[in-house]
């Protein structure tokens, strides 16, 4: 049987099935069961296909005659500029999705944003973080996603990408996300990459996030790798490692501190906590950082140890003048890191009658459906991450073409939030809600 024959008779058969690519859908599979580019199809029309080759295509059109979509029978779906791969138990990207990227990018270009750092929550595959990463050369994007098997194919997407340098994954739910969590990634990260050290990705404080009446409050929260002619001191609640000796400038290239973290599975939701399996130790570069040994016994150590199994040494800064801000100053300072927050999260209302038959037998429902008529994580995730936000920062959240007044309402409600408005697709489809953070 030639070429010609096979796509028209496996095109016919998708049309008879209700599929509406069926030409689409019949290219791409025949194309990848013959290991071809798709223009190939049209330029060797008359080419006699092996029995081999008959049944390559004739497994391809069989999974997607039971309905299983397309992206995962190729395993991999293109989206925007960048390909990802794609299987069973994530979610397949959507062209729509790619407005949330245009937003991001347009965002940079308002704005003059040339390294902005950007949280991408519910990542998925990674399609939208991935993609802004990729558009956008000096930005740090952190991808937040709870499902193990979509963590590891977004751990694969970012390798296949080349996007290393450039993206913090981390394995999380939405509500486990905290600045605790955060700072044991970015630790991991500049260890990982410490040239990263050099680049300027600032974390401002600005006059809005500080305490009242703390007169010591730094304007700038500098790179959290390297703090320039300041002198540091970890403290936890069990012990402060003494001054470092005042003959000494101290500054580090990686954090000081090194810690693994994870979220441990074997509890039930409601005792789901962060598990911190601590590997911290004293950074041994004592050439750049010198500590005095006579300040610290090992008891004292033993404990610092175990204290920063709840929480992360917390870093407190002190100007040459050895004025210092306070823990919790820096803490409530620390997480406003994020110029941009964007997420496609689940929106589809449990019992949607119009929900493709395909979609709702293979793609996993936890990315999809959503409480309270599909508006849940529109109202809890905006309030979760609303202490990382600078000031200005732009939040960009995909919705169902259904849901824009809803949401909209929901987000306008929302006392840190202003200039809310619904950004239409390409079909003139409500399908972005964007909204910025209050705040000089």
């Amino acid at each position: 049987m030639i070429l010609r024959e096979v796509l028209s008779k496996t095109k016919d058969h998708f049309t008879k099935l209700g599929f509406a690519s069926a030409k689409v859908d019949s290219e791409l599979l025949l194309a990848t069961a013959l290991g071809w580019k798709r223009l190939d199809l049209y330029l060797k029309q008359e080419y006699p296909l092996s029995d081999k080759e008959l049944n390559d295509c004739r497994e391809m059109v069989r999974r997607r005659s039971k309905g299983e979509p397309v992206a995962y029978i190729l395993g991999y779906k293109d989206f925007y500029s960048i390909q990802l791969k794609v299987a069973a138990g994530v979610l397949i990207p959507r062209p729509e999705t790619e407005h949330l990227v245009d937003e991001a990018i347009n965002h940079c270009k308002e704005t003059g944003l040339a390294n902005p750092v950007v949280l991408d929550l519910g990542s998925g595959s990674g399609c939208v973080g991935l993609a802004v990463a990729k558009e956008i050369p000096n930005s740090l994007v952190v991808l937040v996603e709870k499902s193990e098997a979509a963590f590891k194919i977004l751990l694969e997407n970012v390798k296949l990408n080349n996007l290393e340098e450039q993206v913090i994954a981390i394995n999380s739910s939405v509500e486990d996300f905290s600045d605790d969590v955060l700072k044991a990634a970015l630790s991991e990260y500049y260890k990982k990459f410490p040239h990263k050290a050099e680049e300027v990705v600032e974390l401002k404080v600005s006059d809005k996030h500080k305490l009242e009446n703390s007169e010591d409050s730094p304007e700038l929260l500098q790179k959290p790798h390297e703090l320039e002619e300041q002198e540091v001191e970890l403290v936890s609640d069990e012990v402060a490692l003494e001054q470092v000796d005042n003959n000494e400038q101290s500054s580090f290239e990686e954090p000081v501190f090194e810690t693994e973290y994870s979220l441990d599975r074997s509890q039930t939701q409601e005792e789901e906590s962060l598990n911190f399996n601590s590997k911290s130790e004293l950074n041994s570069r004592t050439d750049d950082y010198q500590v005095n040994n006579d300040a610290i016994s090992v008891d004292k150590a033993e404990d610092f140890v175990n204290s920063a199994k709840d929480q992360i040494a917390k870093l407190k800064i002190s100007d040459m003048s050895s004025r210092s801000v306070s823990r919790d100053s820096l803490r409530k300072s620390f997480p406003a890191i994020f110029d941009i927050v964007l997420s496609n999260p689940p929106y589809i209302e449990h019992g949607d009658k119009a929900l493709a038959q395909d979609v709702l037998e293979f793609e996993p429902s936890e990315a999809l459906f959503a409480e309270e008529q599909g508006t849940q994580f529109y109202r809890t995730w905006p309030d979760h991450i609303q202490s990382f936000l600078k000031p200005k920062s732009l939040l960009a959240f995909e919705i169902g073409f259904e849901q824009g007044q809803q949401v909209s309402d929901i987000f306008k409600a929302k006392s840190f939030l202003n200039n809310t408005s619904i950004i239409k697709d390409y079909s003139a489809n409500d399908r972005i809600i964007r909204a910025y953070s209050k705040g000089e």
